[in-house]
């Protein structure tokens, strides 16, 4: 099977969204899903993937999966926790069965997400009178480029509907972290006041796959306080957001590190880890403009996020393919980041909508995921033209 897979996988592969390490599949057999075939899931925690996949097999072909729970075809879902990455996944398809194993659950997700793309192309075939589906043989083995792939939305207060519609677009393409920025005067209009709201976001987006990290715009109202009332307005944002990390940003402002110990201290004891900007203790971030990526040497930078501003909706070969950071510590302290978080900015494009960002939110996905050995920025053109064609 394997010599059928390399021998026929290249031009298939320039149809999904991201990239993986390995992609290959061959005409030379096919999988059909029918009434024969059931999904297997290894621990209760993959439900959600079993229904999603079960979903788009029914939105396809009319077929229930649901209801079956006796047949000799399989599609196996199940966790492996000693796979290189959480986010890994591995799938094998044969025309007697389909197994996908990911690091985690995420893992499985983000393998069935890739399993349904290789369903619903060109090469598949649906018959929704004889309720099947059919697609070929299937090896992919892939893991992420960055562990922390984020989307900064800049104008997070709008509607929940609208917000979980962003967070659902994000999880279809393996983006895993929505930043909520927010002044201090936003956090009293907006977040404070509707606790519930932001809370029960947090909750929606942990199932399916996305971490909802605040980020606290510091101002010189906030910090003449001091330390102890600042901290305090950070446990009320610890409340709220379940999330582990915690971005504070401080701009131009001087900080003093006493003030620095007392917040993170506190950060501490509620088992939060604090991201600060550069001008705090570390530099954590560095800014990259759109359209002046050469300006920055990426690779000698201190730090674990990117930071890629991405105001005017578009995007370029150089900043498609942008490098990792190195891990180092900074000041003794060690933040436990890998990433890339994008900046979406449309705080003054009134008339931009979900559906006009998430033209340029493929290309995210894959500067995000996709070793850069692998990249080509045209081919990456072709692929999102002809997947989202439809969008």
């Amino acid at each position: 099977m394997l010599v059928c897979l390399l021998s026929c996988g290249l031009l298939k592969a320039q149809i999904i969204v991201p990239m993986p390490v390995q992609y290959e599949f061959s005409e030379l057999g096919s999988f059909v899903v029918d009434d024969k075939t059931v999904v297997e899931i290894s621990d209760e925690s993959l439900v959600f993937p079993a229904q999603l996949f079960s979903e788009k097999v029914k939105e396809m072909c009319g077929l229930d999966l649901l209801e079956n729970n006796r047949g000799r075809k399989k599609v196996k879902l199940k966790i492996n926790s000693y796979m290189s990455h959480p986010d890994s996944y591995h799938i094998s398809v044969n025309d007697k069965a389909v197994q996908i194993t990911g690091g985690s659950e995420a893992g499985v997700y983000y393998g069935v997400l890739m399993l349904i793309q290789c369903m619903s192309n060109e090469y598949a075939s649906v018959d929704r009178e004889a309720h099947t589906l059919t697609f070929p043989l299937i090896l992919v083995e892939d893991t992420p480029l960055f562990t922390f792939r984020a989307l900064e939305w800049e104008d997070s207060y709008v509607p929940t509907s609208e917000l979980k519609k962003r967070i659902e677009r994000m999880s279809e393409l393996n983006l895993n972290t929505y930043v909520v920025p927010m002044e201090y005067n936003e956090m009293a209009a907006y977040v404070l006041s509707d606790k519930q709201k932001w809370y029960g976001l947090s909750e929606y987006a942990t199932d399916y796959y996305v971490n909802v990290v605040p980020k606290v715009i510091v101002s010189k109202e906030m910090l003449a306080f001091g330390a102890d009332s600042v901290a305090s307005i950070m446990d009320r944002i610890y409340d709220i957001f379940p999330s582990e990390f915690v971005q504070m940003e401080f701009g131009d402002l001087n900080v003093d590190e006493n003030l620095w110990n007392v917040i993170d201290e506190r950060a501490q004891k509620r088992q939060k880890t604090l991201v600060p900007d550069k001008t705090a203790v570390g530099a954590t971030m560095v800014s990259v403009p759109f359209g002046r990526q050469s300006e920055v040497n990426l690779n000698s930078t201190i730090g674990e996020i990117i930071v890629i501003d991405l105001t005017d909706n578009d995007g370029n070969a150089e900043m498609y393919n942008v490098a990792p950071i190195k891990r180092k510590r900074v000041n003794k302290t060690f933040i436990p980041l890998n990433g890339v978080q994008f900046v979406v900015n449309t705080a003054d494009k009134k008339d931009v909508v979900i559906d006009d960002l998430y033209e340029f939110m493929p290309f995210c996905s894959e500067a995000a995921w996709t070793k850069s050995e692998l990249k080509s920025f045209d081919d990456f053109g072709r692929r999102k033209a002809h997947l989202f064609k439809e969008k």
